[in-house]
């Protein structure tokens, strides 16, 4: 039998200035539990949500909010290492959605290609 070829754990999430450069990278442990965490995002969201009223929000509680978000979904720091590029929380927003649907196409898109190098060839 041919020797199975472990694969990397960690999804890398890199961030590229508007010169293309690497600005920083994040990384998406792909234990089972960040997974199944990430397809229930909706949920996750919609749960931490309910108890954040952003019209009565401060900017630092709104600021908090996204922070107990990004971190959790991805990693301890993400929030930080993001909006001190991009001092925005509304394109932290923008850029943890895109994450998400990242992270969820790759992962569906790798696991598929393996079945395939596999069992396919």
């Amino acid at each position: 039998m041919k020797p199975i070829q472990l694969r990397k754990n960690v999804l890398d999430i890199a961030f590229n200035d508007d010169k293309g450069n690497e600005a920083f990278v994040l990384h998406f442990d792909r234990t089972d539990k960040n997974i199944e965490r990430l397809k229930k995002f909706d949920d996750e969201f919609k749960k931490i949500a309910e108890n954040f009223d952003e019209n009565k929000a401060t900017f630092e509680e709104t600021k908090q909010f996204m922070r107990t978000i990004t971190d959790g979904m991805i990693e301890d720091g993400a929030f930080d290492k993001i909006y001190s590029v991009t001092p925005s929380l509304q394109l932290v927003m923008v850029y943890l959605v895109q994450i998400v649907a990242g992270i969820k196409e790759e992962v569906e898109a790798e696991d598929i290609k393996a079945v395939e190098a596999k069992y396919l060839q």
